[in-house]
């Protein structure tokens, strides 16, 4: 088996300081949230991350040149992230979408990577990053949880665990339908953010 490429190495190590940033701020990232609530800057603070991420996002997609249907899977993905985070009344759980999309994008991203290092080719079974991706992100949401059960400024809560997991799955499923409805007649598919084609 060849070993991981360059890339995937720094895939790996961004999830890796992912999941450790998350650990540390479920840890001891109450008094700097209620530090921002009470200067009335955590509402803007998280509202123009989400709006950073949707930059990211439109960016890409620009330069991926996709065609009308993926365009639509953007929009429909894009819709139900915001019509999400503002259903949520606790305004740092809409953290929690950005947060654990952003992961489970690096995780599919470097497990998609070690398919193809694998195999010497693309993975012709191209959801099993995708379904690895999602458990993987679940997990880390589910030990975020369990973290903030060991700290005594914290609660731990089902229902941020499934609004963790959630994340991920909209965001590889967005991601999922892009790169199924890619103009496969052109020779070019979209793999996601990155510079990475299949």
């Amino acid at each position: 088996m060849r070993g991981p490429s360059s890339r995937e190495e720094r895939l790996w190590g961004g999830a890796a300081f992912l999941v450790v940033a998350y650990m540390v701020l479920a840890a001891s990232g109450q008094r700097l949230l209620d530090s921002m609530r009470a200067r009335d800057l955590l509402l803007p603070a998280i509202a123009g991350l989400v709006a950073m991420a949707g930059a990211v996002v439109l960016v890409w997609a620009i330069r991926q040149r996709l065609n009308p249907r993926q365009w639509i899977a953007v929009a429909v993905c894009a819709s139900l992230f915001l019509r999400i985070i503002s259903s949520l009344e606790i305004v740092q759980e809409r953290l929690h979408l950005v947060q654990y999309a952003v992961l489970a994008g690096v995780l599919e991203a470097a497990l998609r990577e070690r398919w193809t290092v694998a195999s010497g080719a693309a993975a012709r079974a191209w959801w099993r990053p995708a379904v690895a991706a999602a458990c993987a992100t679940a997990l880390v949401g589910w030990a975020d949880e369990g973290v903030q059960a060991l700290t005594p400024e914290r609660v731990y809560d089902l229902r941020d665990v499934g609004l963790n997991a959630l994340a991920g799955v909209l965001f590889l499923a967005g991601r999922g339908a892009v790169r199924r409805l890619a103009d496969t007649t052109s020779g070019r598919e979209a793999t996601g953010p990155g510079p990475h084609r299949e």
